[in-house]
């Protein structure tokens, strides 16, 4: 358990950084600020919602009268976020010549 959460934590040490690298390229010197603010917002915001929703889901799919039984769920749910952020992150790049 302590391995894969520190695997995990990694993960978010480099993704982090990097992006916040990448979007500050991309915004002028004096919308910094703003930007650094936002980031930092919407990943915190992520910290709080993100429990509340999957243990939801989690708890949804493993109810004893439901009738699919998918403990996996908050997996999936994930995976579809995770997509669809791919798509907009592909639809939202400028095109490059």
């Amino acid at each position: 358990m302590t391995y894969t959460k520190k695997c995990r934590k990694s993960g978010g040490a480099v993704i982090t950084p990097a992006l916040q690298a990448l979007t500050s390229r991309a915004t002028p010197d004096s919308q910094q600020g703003e930007l650094q603010g936002v980031l930092t917002s919407l990943h915190a915001l992520s910290m709080v919602i993100s429990p509340l929703l999957m243990t939801s889901v989690f708890a949804w799919f493993i109810r004893p009268e439901t009738s699919l039984y998918l403990p996996g769920a908050p997996f999936l749910l994930a995976l579809v976020l995770m997509a669809a952020g791919f798509l907009l992150f592909l639809r939202a790049r400028p095109a490059v010549a």
